[in-house]
């Protein structure tokens, strides 16, 4: 398993930035590597499918919310997955003065050849996601209604 945490200060209230970061449909305007989401629901319970490329190649997995606390804790979880890893990805919000600092908390589990060196990898990955939160930071803080 792969855990890591980043940590990013946004200069907009928890209450926007919960708002935003929990709108799913939005994760691909700030998480480059993917390609795609959407809401399936069923009687058993509300998931999402996501379309993403890792490496080249097109994968496809199913996450549902695991845990929401209103404005301060975010998790989701794959539930089903034809990608590289499964995983648990959990976001805490502080309240700063002006500012909000999401904490990532990012635990990975290995699928296929990357169980063979899952090490290797994780301070890569930890770095793109680092940027895709850069990303997400320069997005609220840019722009004025989000």
């Amino acid at each position: 398993m792969i855990k890591f945490q980043n940590k990013i200060d946004i200069n907009r209230t928890r209450d926007e930035v919960y708002s935003y970061l929990t709108q799913l449909e939005n994760f691909p305007v700030w998480n480059y590597a993917l390609l795609d989401i959407s809401k399936e629901k069923s009687a058993e319970t509300e998931s999402y499918i996501i379309s993403r490329k890792f490496l080249g190649k097109y994968t496809t997995e199913i996450i549902k919310v695991k845990e929401q606390i209103y404005p301060q804790k975010f998790q989701l979880e794959t539930i089903s997955n034809t990608g590289p890893f499964n995983y648990k990805l959990t976001y805490y919000l502080e309240e700063g003065k002006d500012k909000t600092t999401l904490i990532n908390n990012v635990e990975l589990s290995p699928n296929g050849i990357f169980c063979i060196f899952p090490d290797s990898i994780g301070d890569k990955i930890q770095n793109e996601v680092l940027k895709n939160l850069i990303v997400l930071k320069n997005l609220l803080e840019n722009y004025s209604k989000i």
